[in-house]
C-alpha cells in the first residue's frame, strides 16, 4: 500500500542524511526546527491547512465510494497532498489577479508533463544508481540556479556547460526509461496507470472550490483590514464591509478588481461607499 521504489528510498536516506549532517554541524539545528514549528503551528497556516487535508479525505473518500479510488493510490495521494496541494494553497493569494490561475491548475495535471513524470516514476534505476545519482543530480541543480541568480559573465561558461550536462543526464535518463517502457508496454498500458495518470486530475478539480473560498477569504481579510484602518467611523466601516460582501459576495475577481481599484480608500459617509463600491465591484 505504502510500498516504495528505489528512488524515493534513496530520496529518504539522503533526506536523513542531511538532517543528520545539519545536526552534527549546526548545533542551533534544533532551535530553527522548533522555530519553524511555531510558524507551522500558528491558528492563520495552521487552520487552513488542516482544514485542506480534512477537505482532501471526504473528497477521496467520495471517489473511493464512486469507484474512482483505490488504497493502492494512498502513496500517491499523501505525496499530491503534500507537494501539489500544498503549493496550490500557498499560492492561493494569487487566483485574484489572474483568472487562468484554476485552470492551468488543472492543466499541469493531465498534460504532457504529467504523462511525462508518470512515465519517469514508473521505471527506476537500482537503489545504488539512485542513492549516487540524486545527490548528484540536486548539486547541479543547486550550480545552475546559482549561476543563473548570480548573472557574472565569468560564470556564464560554468552556467552552460551545467545546464548541458543536466540536459543530457535527462535525455539518457528519459531514453532508458523509453526504452523500459516499449519493453514491458503490457504491464504499463493498463486501466490502473490510466488511473494514476488521472489521479492527481481528479484531486486537483476536487480541491478547486477550497482553494478558491480561501482566495476568497484572502481577499476579504485584506481588504476589511485596510477599510478598518481609514475609515474612522466604526459603524461606517463596518457598513462598507457589509455592502462590499453583499454586493462583491462570492465573485473573487470582481473582489480583486476592488481592492486593487479602490487603494486605501477613507470612506466618510454610507452614500459615498455604496457609490464607489458599485462602481468598482463589477
Amino acid at each position: 500500500m505504502l510500498e516504495l521504489n528505489s528512488r524515493e528510498i534513496a530520496i529518504i536516506f539522503w533526506l536523513l542524511v542531511l538532517l543528520l549532517w545539519l545536526s552534527i554541524k549546526e548545533k542551533n539545528i534544533r532551535y530553527h526546527i522548533i522555530g519553524i514549528v511555531k510558524i507551522l503551528l500558528r491558528w492563520k497556516l495552521l487552520l487552513p491547512l488542516v482544514g485542506m487535508f480534512v477537505y482532501i479525505g471526504v473528497w477521496v473518500f467520495l471517489l473511493a465510494k464512486a469507484g474512482l479510488w483505490q488504497w493502492s493510490q494512498l502513496k500517491d495521494t499523501l505525496l499530491w497532498a503534500l507537494a501539489s496541494a500544498g503549493a496550490l494553497l500557498f499560492r492561493a493569494n494569487e487566483a485574484g489577479g489572474d483568472e487562468k490561475f484554476f485552470l492551468r491548475a488543472v492543466r499541469e495535471n493531465i498534460g504532457v508533463a504529467a504523462l511525462l513524470e508518470l512515465v519517469l516514476n514508473s521505471y527506476t534505476f537500482s537503489l545504488w544508481i539512485e542513492i549516487v545519482l540524486i545527490p548528484f543530480v540536486g548539486l547541479l541543480g543547486l550550480v545552475e540556479a546559482y549561476t543563473k541568480i548570480r548573472r557574472d559573465k565569468d560564470l556564464d561558461k560554468v552556467h552552460r556547460f551545467v545546464s548541458g550536462l543536466l540536459g543530457f543526464i535527462g535525455f539518457v535518463i528519459l531514453a532508458l526509461t523509453l526504452r523500459e517502457v516499449i519493453h514491458h508496454w503490457g504491464s504499463l498500458a493498463t486501466l490502473q496507470t490510466l488511473a494514476d495518470y488521472l489521479l492527481p486530475f481528479a484531486l486537483t478539480v476536487g480541491l478547486l472550490p477550497y482553494i478558491y473560498i480561501f482566495a476568497l477569504l484572502i481577499q476579504y481579510e485584506t481588504l476589511f483590514v485596510r477599510v478598518d484602518i481609514f475609515t474612522k467611523d466604526k459603524a461606517l466601516s463596518r457598513y462598507v464591509k457589509w455592502k462590499i460582501f453583499l454586493i462583491c459576495n462570492f465573485h473573487l475577481y470582481q473582489l480583486h478588481h476592488f481592492s486593487t481599484s479602490v487603494g486605501v480608500p477613507g470612506f466618510r459617509s454610507k452614500e459615498e461607499a455604496l457609490r464607489r463600491i458599485k462602481e468598482l465591484c463589477k
